[in-house]
């Protein structure tokens, strides 16, 4: 091995147990390297397959540029972040350069010296090539990600061709950067996201670089395979678009003193991406439909997303709105009302529901209403709450204004639950009522009609006292004619007589 450090290159490498079936492919690529100048670090994360040491073990006693560090108990740190790339940076001492290679991909043999040889000619802190995407199974391309052409980013450039690079700047890998950057890295304060570290580390080494080349060479080989990882449905994953969208505004802020319109844009259609794909995780996750309701709550009624919504005017997240309505979510009525919540910010407004009939279609539209901006969708929901009221005798002539605000009681109305109703109107038009405020003389009426029909006198003639003290504000004539009647009905009832002596007072 030479011993010139000025130009030696550090890998980091973490095993694990399920990489085991492709590590062999992984070393053998970094073994067979045309660029032999190298130290190959691996750090292995608490891996309790026999043949994951034996592989490891193997390659570090019969090559010397091949360093193993055995991590038996990661006490839940980031293994790279806390112990590896610290580690590296201080064996290299400033010297030489830096990349990573997944345990399950593999480097083209001339990757390491495509990309020195660019941090040379170009005197770049960092190097950005290409990759393919692989099936995993089949070894099959799919796929690449690189830049059709060769260009350097530094200056006003990294905030102006920001879209460019955006996505060959996502991941770490078919990357390699100077140690001289790598010691200026804060990375032990980096978020530590279950979702998205990749981009966090290269946004960091970003900002602490003046001058990125960006080459369309493929020197890389990352491998897709069918398998879910476990923090793809953690409920700390559902965060992560989020704090990635922060972090590159904080970024793009820290490396060019503004953020443009055009980079807010774009970024918030990124995370509008990111938001889908983690919808389809939710999804296609195996739990209940409240669980899933849960998590996607506060996925999708955070500042960013009722951003993106209103820009969109509402028509995003389909896949999301098709699903919901297809999903029997009435289990109670906290999740119901997330529901609509989330339907109403997305702008999805069904016309019915499949598990259930036009009267839960009421309750939802009506709460969904709450989070709607005015316009056609605010006009559809209200036309169809009128259409859904329009089938029920008590609630036909009730306006759209009301059946909105009193919308649980015109649920159980619509349901035909009407002692529930009863209590609610009582409750609604409990002293101190406020006579003159909108829509008390259609609760009276409700309380008069459902008092009736449940044959309960009682509480007839309590809304009936109502009624009268409604008209002694609004229609004097109304109100005489109706306490006569009452007053020969009830002659020893105190409220009448009370109402009947106020009459008689202000005549005089």
């Amino acid at each position: 091995m030479e011993h010139n450090d000025d130009r030696r290159v550090y890998l980091y490498i973490q095993t694990y147990d399920i990489a085991e079936p492709y590590m062999e492919r992984m070393l053998q690529s970094i073994k067979n390297q045309t660029y032999a100048n190298f130290m190959c670090f691996i750090y292995d994360n608490c891996s309790k397959k026999p043949a994951v040491h034996a592989i490891i073990e193997r390659y570090a006693k019969e090559d010397c540029r091949f360093v193993v560090r055995k991590i038996f108990d990661n006490k839940g740190k980031v293994v790279g972040w806390d112990y590896g790339i610290p580690e590296i940076i201080r064996v290299a001492g400033g010297k030489g350069y830096f990349t990573l290679v997944d345990a399950d991909d593999e480097l083209e043999l001339n990757a390491l010296e495509t990309m020195v040889r660019t941090l040379e000619e170009d005197d770049a802190q960092m190097v950005c090539a290409g990759a393919y995407f692989l099936n995993g199974e089949t070894g099959q391309i799919m796929g690449r990600r690189n830049s059709e052409e060769k260009y350097v980013i530094q200056g006003h450039d990294f905030g102006n061709k920001f879209p460019d690079y955006y996505q060959l700047m996502r991941t770490h890998w078919a990357k390699m950067m100077r140690m001289s950057v790598m010691e200026k890295l804060r990375i032990m304060q980096l978020p530590r996201l279950p979702y998205g570290k990749d981009t966090l580390f290269i946004r960091e080494v970003l900002l602490q670089s003046d001058k990125v080349a960006v080459i369309p060479d493929i020197v890389y080989r990352y491998y897709l395979y069918h398998c879910e990882k476990t923090y793809d449905v953690e409920s700390a994953r559902m965060d992560s678009p989020r704090q990635l969208y922060i972090n590159d505004l904080h970024f793009l802020l820290q490396k060019t003193g503004m953020v443009t319109q055009k980079n807010i844009d774009f970024l918030l259609t990124v995370y509008m991406a990111e938001t889908e794909d983690t919808i389809r995780l939710v999804i296609q996750r195996e739990s209940g439909i409240k669980e899933k309701i849960d998590l996607l709550y506060p996925l999708l009624t955070d500042e960013e997303n009722r951003i993106i919504c209103k820009l969109m005017y509402g028509k995003v997240y389909e896949l999301l709105g098709n699903w919901l309505i297809n999903q029997k979510f009435f289990v109670d009525m906290e999740t119901m009302k997330k529901v609509a919540a989330i339907l109403g910010i997305i702008g999805f407004v069904p016309g019915e529901l499949t598990c259930y009939n036009e009267v839960a279609l009421f309750r939802l539209l009506a709460e969904a209403d709450l989070y709607v901006q005015k316009g056609s969708l605010k006009d559809a929901i209200h036309a169809k709450v009128q259409q859904i009221a329009m089938t029920n005798e008590i609630c036909r002539q009730l306006p759209v204004d009301f059946l909105l605000q009193y919308s649980d009681l015109v649920f159980e109305i619509l349901k035909g639950a009407y002692d529930p109703a009863l209590e609610l109107l009582e409750e609604y038009t409990r002293e101190p009522f406020g006579y003159m405020e909108l829509g008390k003389s259609y609760l009276i009426e409700l309380g008069l009609t459902l008092s009736s029909l449940l044959n309960k006198p009682e509480k007839f003639v309590s809304f009936k006292k109502h009624q009268i003290r409604l008209w002694l504000e609004s229609d004097r004539k109304a109100a005489a004619q109706e306490l006569a009647e009452w007053r020969l009905l009830l002659p020893e009832d105190d409220d009448f007589l009370e109402m009947s002596l106020q009459i008689t007072e202000e005549a005089k």
